[in-house]
């Protein structure tokens, strides 16, 4: 009826890789049939939760996107932060421009450490112009 997907993050396709991957959090939303999201923060992918930073230590976020089928095509990338219980609510804290097939790198310092990271990719070009996907967040606790 759509094109729009939950895309689940798992090692293998079986019914229990499957809801492990679901209890981790590591899914995503696609308006998109076959975009291929990568949502990492230290080196962790999306739905880790992770221990806090120490004081003014950065976290280094990367979103990678493939979509095979919308060569040649622009995504802009959104990163938005959240400090957590009782904050304001996430906000876009960067955002960058980029191809298929390659790699927004962004450094962040959390405040007092902690929060959460997640990204929207919106594509800028090609049939699925305007066509969004979200991320699951990564946590710093």
């Amino acid at each position: 009826m759509n094109e729009w997907r939950t895309v689940i993050l798992g090692p293998a396709l079986s019914r229990k890789e499957l809801f492990t991957a679901i209890e981790l959090h590591r899914v995503n939303a696609s308006q998109d049939n076959d975009l291929k999201v990568t949502f990492t923060v230290n080196g962790e992918v999306m739905g880790s939760r992770l221990n806090k930073l120490s004081s003014g230590e950065s976290a280094t976020i990367e979103v990678k996107v493939e979509d095979a089928d919308e060569f040649p095509s622009t995504y802009l990338i959104e990163l938005f932060y959240d400090r957590g219980p009782k904050g304001q609510k996430a906000s876009v804290v960067a955002t960058q421009l980029i191809d298929d097939n390659a790699s927004a790198k962004f450094t962040h310092k959390p405040f007092a450490g902690k929060g959460y990271y997640f990204a929207r990719v919106t594509s800028k070009s090609g049939t699925n112009k305007n066509f969004k996907a979200w991320t699951a967040p990564v946590w710093f606790e």
